[in-house]
């Protein structure tokens, strides 16, 4: 496989090899030839001349492919990563609903307090919880909003 991962290169290239340790790995742009390429979304620029005859598969370490140039793939597979960061989203997501609602970091005690067990702790208890669109990411959310 090659892999086109532009500045994040260093870092990306040994997490997939250790993923897929039955695949090699190189970064592009190379003479390697390649059945597939796996492009982040800042990489979509530099996509046109990686696409070359070898390339069969083309996977976008992203949840969509809204910017992707379609029209560059023809009748080659194209994949994404969506639903992939979902759970971990959606913890960020109900993590911040929570620091929201418990006035965070707004109530952390740095300094003794002149009265002790007065602070509005607030609550979700019994709120209900709205989400516009339920792709992968809010279907995760309302999963964990269910508790």
């Amino acid at each position: 496989m090659r892999a086109t991962l532009g500045k994040w290169v260093d870092g990306f290239l040994p997490m997939l090899q250790f993923v897929v340790p039955e695949q090699r790995f190189v970064a592009w742009p190379s003479d390697e030839p390649a059945d597939a390429l796996v492009v982040l979304p800042d990489d979509w620029e530099e996509v046109p001349p990686a696409i070359t005859d070898e390339v069969r598969w083309v996977h976008v370490l992203a949840a969509g492919v809204d910017k992707f140039p379609l029209e560059l793939v023809g009748d080659r597979m194209l994949t994404c990563s969506r639903g992939a960061s979902a759970p971990a989203i959606a913890e960020f997501v109900l993590a911040t609903m929570l620091a929201f609602e418990k006035q965070l970091p707004e109530v952390w005690v740095s300094e003794p307090p002149s009265h002790w067990n007065l602070a509005g702790l607030g609550g979700l208890r019994g709120k209900t919880l709205g989400l516009v669109g339920v792709g992968a990411i809010g279907t995760e959310v309302a999963r964990r909003g269910l508790a």
